[in-house]
């Protein structure tokens, strides 16, 4: 689980221990609809995109993928 070093960290801590299950869940959500399977196969041009070190075309799709979701 993800620790915080900082001032009231316990309250901190307990914040984001209640939230995390919510934001797995909102996951799941997402990536189980039509975008979500849509977002595997951007995730599989992004890969290649990278492999041939394209960093313009590689920026976009991150950032269409991240905006789709």
């Amino acid at each position: 689980m993800l620790r915080l070093g900082c001032t009231n960290g316990a309250v901190q801590q307990c914040s984001v221990e209640r939230i995390v299950p919510k934001i797995h869940r909102l996951e799941t959500s997402q990536f189980t609809s039509v975008k979500g399977l849509k977002s595997a196969e951007q995730h599989k041009q992004i890969i290649e995109v990278c492999k041939n070190k394209d960093h313009e075309t590689t920026t976009c799709l991150l950032e269409g993928n991240s905006l789709s979701l």
